[in-house]
């Protein structure tokens, strides 16, 4: 049996009853076709029916109709723009310093093609100009989805032409930015192992109780099939703090994923393998997260673990159906994955329920249990079909939240065969939740109401025949069964709400949905199936390329690609506020940062810190830094001042990285 793992979090917050419910609850390239694939527009509001929610109230005025608003600030007029100098990265990733030399070459290319363009009456980017057709490549000169860009996107996800598509183009970011201390780093070498572990402060007189942070940095590849590497981001001991990322986990510093590589992708992936990374998630709530489930581009959903939870599972979405984003519910009952469907040219969410592989963890099942919360190591999953989006074509982001925020129950002799048997477990099941789609060259947000799922499945575990959930299988009959087979368990689409700005990326944070709006700002919604209710709206120096919630559940994380930046978002009354802003001249294209979690022990009496990862796409590199609060074993204090930073150094895998997901992993 593993060693147990710490909860991610320390004390989640009570998330609130959903409303209306009665349970409680790159630079631009020198080619026509590359120019096209530095816009990222969006086309004018069209005409949607019931129950689209209006435009929020408060959003920044339209943008120049036609113009991207990502790009609306740097698109020459009449003359041709200056090339500009991106700041060299320093000597810990050499890729900065190339991609800072390709940099300088491509803007004096583009310089050179507007003076053309322009002279010859058009603007620098197709579809920009006088005729105000829409920027956004995917979409037609009517503003509608071209069936033609629809299947190329489609085919191109999880390569780079896709990535500066679906995040938006880079940017310069703010000059004259500091750059973190690096302490000096050691290494040190846990008894029985060959693995040199760096760590940056503490004695290293002792190796007891070691611990690590690990999981999945996905990448586009220079060369390689792999655009999955296994990593650690932070690993402590008694006497030792350490926040250099590195390959490996706990039992090999090799960068090849175990469950990526071996035989548990054979069945789904054949021959050529699951093709490229798209996306990936972890549960968010406040129990284990083992394994992070991996959308590829072939279609392929598979999962993968930390070092101590191995084996994963996976299957295959139909053909003609492409991944774009994924995410796992809080207690890893279910996955939610955006597809592209190029057959239909329509928008759907493919819908997974998941199950842990049984007697595991303390909190696993006695047996095979899918759609119940469970520890996230997963032996088990099924599509069970599709939620259709009513107007998004193209999903490019996904959010989700139930009434149970996780929880590390103790379920390995639980006896569900009888009434009493089921009693201890019934209250700590979600019955209800929400999940929120983005779309962001449509301008659309979708509200799915997951009520029918988690209910259906609540009532058949605790209040049905014992016998229903007897023998799961693949089997559109078998449990759990298919949509085609019980419409009742189907969820839908509830809302949709329009927005002025694209919404690059979307989060919540306990209830309440946070969306990153194309021209920096983020607009924040009162969670829940019905109506949305907007909170409020904040101005960032940067589009938010992405968010993500901090472990301990209290801020967000926005990634600024435009501005190079990482800000710790607070809720507040207006909606948010920036608590803290990380700038620094090693970033120099971040795309995504998530929060690892905290390594204090149960005890509370371990070596522990707060560090963040940075994905940086055009840098090559991922990047961590510790921050805030930090205290060794034996009680002496690291603590930095708000604002205050320490860098702990880059790993660069094979390619760009950007995704990151991790999790504790107890040595």
């Amino acid at each position: 049996m593993p060693d147990p793992m710490p909860e991610q979090r320390e004390s989640p917050p009570q998330w609130p009853p959903l409303a209306g419910y009665d349970e409680p609850t790159t630079p631009p390239k020198a080619t026509e076709a590359e120019l096209r694939a530095a816009a990222s527009g969006v086309h004018p509001d069209s005409d949607t029916p019931t129950p689209t929610v209006p435009s929020q109230a408060g959003a920044p005025d339209e943008p120049q109709p036609g113009v991207d608003p990502r790009l609306s600030d740097r698109l020459p007029v009449a003359t041709p723009p200056q090339p500009k100098t991106v700041p060299a990265a320093p000597d810990t990733h050499g890729r900065g310093v190339r991609m800072t030399i390709y940099g300088f070459g491509g803007a004096v290319v583009v310089g050179l093609i507007a003076v053309i363009v322009v002279m010859a009456g058009g603007g620098l980017v197709p579809g920009v100009g006088d005729d105000d057709k829409p920027a956004d490549k995917l979409l037609s000169d009517s503003g509608e989805v071209d069936k033609e860009q629809y299947a190329r996107l489609a085919k191109a996800v999880g390569t780079e032409d896709w990535i500066d598509w679906r995040y938006g183009p880079t940017g310069e970011g703010a000059s004259d930015v500091p750059e973190a201390k690096q302490p000096k780093t050691d290494t040190l070498r846990i008894p029985g192992s060959d693995i040199k572990r760096p760590y940056q402060h503490g004695s290293g007189s002792s190796a007891e109780n070691p611990r690590n942070v690990q999981g999945q940095l996905g990448y586009v590849p220079d060369e390689s099939k792999a655009s999955v590497d296994h990593v650690t981001t932070m690993e402590t001991t008694d006497s030792t703090l350490g926040f250099t990322p590195r390959a490996g986990g706990r039992f090999t510093a090799e960068s090849e994923d175990p469950d990526l590589s071996g035989k548990s992708l054979s069945k789904c992936a054949g021959k050529d393998g699951p093709g490229r990374l798209v996306a990936a998630d972890r549960s968010h709530g406040a129990g284990y997260a083992a394994h992070s489930v991996l959308a590829f581009s072939s279609g392929v959903i598979a999962t993968s673990g930390i070092s101590g939870a191995q084996k994963g599972t996976c299957l295959a979405l139909p053909d003609g159906q492409t991944p774009t984003s994924v995410a796992v519910t809080p207690g890893n009952e279910f996955a939610l994955v955006t597809v592209w469907d190029t057959a239909k040219v329509r928008g759907r969410v493919a819908v997974i329920a998941l199950a842990d592989r049984p007697g595991t963890y303390g909190s696993s099942w006695p047996a095979t249990y899918p759609g119940l919360p469970n520890p996230g190591h997963f032996g088990f999953s099924k599509l069970l079909g599709f939620v259709e989006l009513k107007d998004a074509k193209a999903p490019t982001g996904i959010t989700v939240k139930t009434d149970f925020d996780g929880e590390n129950v103790e379920r390995i002799n639980a006896d569900l065969s009888t009434e009493a048997g089921r009693e201890p477990f019934g209250a700590k099941v979600a019955k209800a939740g929400f999940a929120v789609v983005a779309a962001s060259a449509e301008k659309r947000l979708e509200w799915i109401d997951l009520k029918p799922l988690l209910s259906g499945f609540h009532k058949a575990y605790f209040k049905d025949d014992p016998k229903t959930y007897a023998s799961p299988g693949q089997k559109p009959e078998q449990w759990p069964p298919s949509f085609d087979k019980e419409t009742a368990f189907a969820p839908k689409v509830s809302a949709v709400t329009k927005l002025k700005e694209s919404p690059l990326s979307i989060t919540n944070l306990n209830g309440i949905v946070y969306a990153g709006g194309g021209k920096g700002t983020v607009t924040t919604f009162k969670g829940g199936p019905g109506a949305p209710e907007q909170t409020g709206t904040l101005a960032l120096d940067g589009a938010a390329t992405c968010l993500s919630p901090t472990s301990d559940g209290q801020q967000v994380l926005a990634t600024s690609r435009t501005d190079r930046s990482v800000s710790w978002l607070k809720p507040s009354k207006a909606g948010a506020s920036v608590a803290m802003t990380l700038r620094d001249k090693r970033l120099t294209d971040p795309i995504c940062a998530i929060d690892n979690a905290d390594l204090d022990p149960d005890d509370g009496t371990g070596t522990r810190a707060r560090t963040v990862s940075i994905t940086d796409f055009g840098g090559g590199a991922l990047h961590t830094f510790r921050y805030g609060e930090a205290r060794m074993a034996d009680g002496s204090s690291l603590n930095l001042k708000k604002e205050t930073f320490e860098y702990g150094g880059a790993y660069e895998p094979k390619g760009k990285p950007f995704v990151v997901t991790t999790t504790v992993d107890n040595m």
